[in-house]
């Protein structure tokens, strides 16, 4: 994974959108990022997370923190960025939630956090468990595991060095996707404590079994059976003792049944003869019962006759009531018809009773529409001036903002003036420079010159030949030529050398012009200064006119906003004149509409007052015809008669069925009493106290051997079950310890279980054989950091015997030959550890089959605790690591990798507009 361009938007100390270009430091080398203290230097890290993986780089920073104060309150927040994963690009987009001006109206509205990733293929994926989801798909880790291996963030580079065996088996089951070997753990594990619990469950049930077992209390096999219920013997012989028992409860049982049958024989025979007695004494009593009550319905039957003829001689008033009825019936109606005239009479009562609350209510809505249109007026009359007073405001903060506008620009051209300052200052130094490098460069000629030229004849004589002319005295032979010195320039040299003289003299005569013309927009930027305050502020040297120009911009400032607070108040007052003067002719229209109202309304009260006289007159002779006061009160007399006449009625009907049902009755129990007498002529005699007694002792003898019976069968149905179920879960139990044996071993052997021995797992023991490669990776620049002191290694011993081990460090110290824990490292030491260890990390990932691509690499501070031999040292190591294609960003205040690293993120951080980026490639 590369990033090659980010955007950051009113994120952090950034307050406006900024563009860092990261495609500018090519895909390979450092870079560093540095500026002033509290710049954004990590923001930019925390972007780049935040981005992929919406968090930030550390666990300090939360991302509601990340909306910047600087920001204004329209400009968004948040991060783009574009990054290259294997020769493949992507775009991904998110903000987080924040406060944001509402897009109408005043105030704010929560903002909620975005995000969305578009694919090389066009695909653009928008929910955010879903952009989160594609990210860990392409990159294969999550933020913990990127900020561990691809970038050591500020404070947290100690926990790389000094992580659990558990911390790294999560990091590297996702890098070397060992999750398999975790889930065959976990499978193994389960499986041994199923087994484990079969097996406990089985042996319960088997006890429940042998505890099931009965004997007959006394027997002598009731010994043997304490010794199967206190596990002294074995199942095969819980099983013979079972068997014995069954045996013996068998054969009593058949005895015991003997007995019974024959004792039934002899209860049967009693209880036959029982019965025939029995019969006979309640014969006896049911024929002088029988003959007693033939006498009291005797009596009942002469009483019924008398009340039948009482009853049936009332014929005369019966036929009178039903007449009343037929009469009462056929004048209901006109009930009615009366009960009609009432509810009309009262319906238009209460219609007269609406209309005059419905005048009342009127006279009064007029009466205070009416005060409420004199107030109004009376608003309107103190608002006319409110136009002209709003427009007097207006023209008062235009020329207040005019003011302000002209001091930011006189603060402006302060700054410039200070900026000028410091550039004088600069090209001052760099002409100096020139001037003494173009002072010696001219010097160094004149030496070289003075001494070519006294040599000349030297230089001549280098070039005569034989044969050739002498260009000095025309001859053919040399005997005797000039000798060149030893420091005596050549012509090159000496031409160079005055190259040099030439364009070193240009050069200072170009910084000297370039400082003469700031120099001179210097002059002209003090007086235009000076021009300007002394217009704005008064007069003021230039120490006071800072001073003097925050107090006026401060006072400015305050003054607009009174403007504003009184323009807000007219605004107000201009939008109540034009309401009140929308709302009177309303008001007006009002009280016509209303008052048109009420005299519909009266006219309505003198109509009903009309109905209702004639309908009382109508009512009133309907009254004086009928002989009750109303329908209710007819019916009610109807009722009585009807109900009278049907009383009558049915007590003719009950007296007559009383007489012939008593009349029945004499007759059914005459014909009893015939039967009874005939019944105990014919039947034989028996004792039957003696039988009673002899149906008892029967009776007690064959309880004794059902109960005898019921606890025999119940001793053979619990050992019976006992007996099958023993059989059956004792072969089942068997196979399950013998399985649930191995399987345990297996299971503690791959989950680092084995008492007295190391917690090594299966999964860890895979990540050992990647760990160890990590190390031999990190070491190679351990050892070239430390000067070949420290060497990373893998503890092979565990700290002790319960918790986890094989995944943690020790050091080994070359110096004095110890090796001991990495915690002991100091603090300079455990970062190089730690950077030593994520470069082997990043080394192995991509070399390892698990795919996955780490182009870059990020360091955020760690520096300021090395010494300056270790610093040089960490930037070699960084150095080498970055000559194939990999890019490596580090963060630092560190003065010293300024000179060490060309290519430089520098952040300048600003009071008031946020931090500003400057990117040197």
């Amino acid at each position: 994974m590369r990033p090659l361009k980010l955007c950051v938007s009113a994120f952090g100390p950034y307050a406006k959108q900024t563009v860092f270009d990261l495609e500018q430091f090519g895909n390979k080398g450092l870079y560093l990022i540095t500026g002033d203290t509290g710049a954004g230097k990590t923001t930019v890290f925390d972007a780049i997370t935040f981005a992929l993986f919406g968090e930030a780089s550390g666990r300090i920073r939360d991302t509601n923190m990340f909306r910047s104060k600087y920001a204004d309150k329209e400009t968004p927040t948040f991060v783009e960025l574009e990054f290259e994963y294997d020769h493949e690009k992507y775009f991904i987009k998110r903000n987080p939630a924040y406060q944001r001006a509402k897009k109408s109206g005043d105030g704010f509205t929560l903002q909620i956090a975005e995000a969305q990733i578009q694919c090389p293929d066009g695909v653009v994926v928008t929910k955010m468990n879903e952009v989160n989801n594609k990210v860990k798909e392409i990159l294969g880790i999550d933020r913990g595991q990127f900020t561990q291996i691809a970038m050591i963030a500020q404070g947290e580079f100690l926990k790389l060095i000094l992580a659990t065996t558990e911390e790294r088996q999560k990091i590297f089951r996702e890098i070397f996707k060992t999750k398999s070997y975790e889930k065959l753990q976990d499978k193994m594990k389960q499986e041994a404590k199923v087994l484990t619990d079969m097996v406990k469950e089985q042996k319960i049930k088997v006890r429940q079994h042998i505890e099931d077992i009965r004997a007959k209390q006394g027997d002598l096999l009731e010994m043997q059976l304490h010794k199967a219920q206190n596990d002294e013997l074995t199942i095969t012989e819980i099983v013979r003792l079972v068997e014995q028992l069954i045996e013996q409860d068998q054969i009593e049982k058949e005895k015991l049944e003997i007995d019974r049958t024959k004792l039934e024989e002899k209860i049967n025979l009693v209880n036959e003869q029982l019965g025939i007695a029995q019969e006979n004494e309640r014969a006896k009593q049911s024929l002088e019962k029988a003959e007693i009550e033939r006498e009291q319905k005797r009596r009942l039957q002469r009483e019924a006759n008398e009340v039948f003829e009482v009853e049936n001689s009332k014929e005369e008033a019966r036929l009178m009531i039903a007449e009343k009825i037929t009469i009462l019936t056929s004048v209901l109606p006109k009930y009615d018809e009366l009960e009609e005239y009432k509810q009309k009479l009262e319906k238009i009562k209460t219609e007269l009773n609406k209309a005059e609350s419905k005048k009342e209510q009127l006279t009064k809505e007029i009466e205070s529409v009416e005060v409420d249109l004199e107030t109004k007026k009376l608003q309107l009359e103190g608002l006319k001036n409110s136009e002209l007073n709003y427009s007097e405001l207006k023209q008062e903060q235009e020329k207040i903002a005019k003011k302000k506008q002209e001091m930011l620009f006189l603060q402006q051209e302060m700054n410039e003036r200070i900026k000028l300052e410091d550039d004088f200052k600069m090209m001052q130094i760099q002409y100096q420079n020139q001037a003494n490098e173009a002072k010696e460069y001219t010097k160094q000629y004149n030496l070289k010159r003075e001494i070519y030229l006294n040599e000349q004849a030297g230089i001549l004589a280098k070039t005569l030949v034989t044969d050739q002319e002498c260009p000095v005295c025309g001859s053919l032979n040399h005997p005797n030529p000039a000798v060149l010195t030893e420091d005596a320039p050549t012509k090159a040299e000496l031409d160079q050398a005055g190259n040099k003289a030439e364009h070193a003299n240009r050069e200072a005569a170009t910084q000297s012009e370039n400082a003469a013309s700031i120099k001179e927009r210097l002059e002209n930027k003090k007086v235009q200064v000076q021009k300007s305050s002394k217009e704005l502020i008064g007069d003021c040297n230039d120490e006071e006119i800072e001073k003097t120009l925050k107090g006026a911009l401060l006072q400015i400032v305050d003054l607009e906003e009174q403007l504003l607070k009184k323009q807000i108040e007219m605004k107000t007052k201009i939008d109540r004149k034009a309401f009140l003067e929308t709302e009177l002719p309303k008001i007006q229209d009002e009280i016509k509409s209303k008052n048109v109202e009420l005299t519909a309304v009266k006219t309505n009260i003198g109509s009903f007052l009309a109905q209702i006289d004639g309908k009382t007159q109508e009512e009133k002779k309907l009254e004086t015809s009928l002989e009750y006061s109303g329908k209710m009160e007819a019916k009610s007399a109807l009722s009585k008669l009807e109900e009278k006449s049907k009383t009558m009625k049915a007590a003719l009907q009950d007296a007559d069925e009383k007489r012939q049902k008593t009349s029945e009755q004499v007759r059914e129990l005459e014909g009893s009493i015939n039967a009874l007498k005939q019944q105990l002529t014919n039947s034989k005699k028996f004792d039957v106290q003696i039988l009673t007694e002899e149906n008892h002792q029967f009776g007690q003898k064959k309880d004794q051997l059902n109960q005898l019976l019921t606890e025999i069968e119940i001793r053979l149905a619990q050992n019976k079950n006992a007996r099958l179920g023993i059989q059956t879960k004792s072969k089942v139990l068997e196979e399950n310890e013998q399985k649930s044996s191995w399987v345990q071993a297996l299971s503690n052997t791959v989950n680092g279980s084995i008492s007295g021995k190391d917690k090594i797992m299966l999964e860890t023991y895979i990540q050992m054989t990647y760990f160890d490669r990590i190390i031999a990776r990190a070491n190679t620049r351990m050892l070239m950091m430390t000067n070949s002191q420290y060497e990373l290694k893998r503890k092979e011993e565990a700290e002790n015997k319960t918790g986890k081990s094989g995944l943690e460090l020790d050091v080994i110290d070359h110096y004095n030959g110890s090796q001991r824990s990495v915690k002991t490292l100091s603090g300079g030491e455990s970062f190089k550890a730690s950077l030593a260890l994520a470069l082997g990390l990043s080394d192995e990932i991509q070399s390892s089959a698990g795919g996955i691509k780490l182009d870059t690499m990020f360091v955020d501070e760690g520096f300021g605790s090395l010494d300056e031999e270790s610093l040089k040292q960490a930037i070699q190591t960084l150095a080498s690591l970055s000559e194939g294609n990999r890019l490596i960003g580090i963060i630092s205040h560190v003065p010293e990798l300024k000179e060490k690293i060309d290519k430089q993120i520098v952040i300048k951080k600003t009071p008031s507009e946020g931090s500003q980026v400057m990117i040197i490639a």
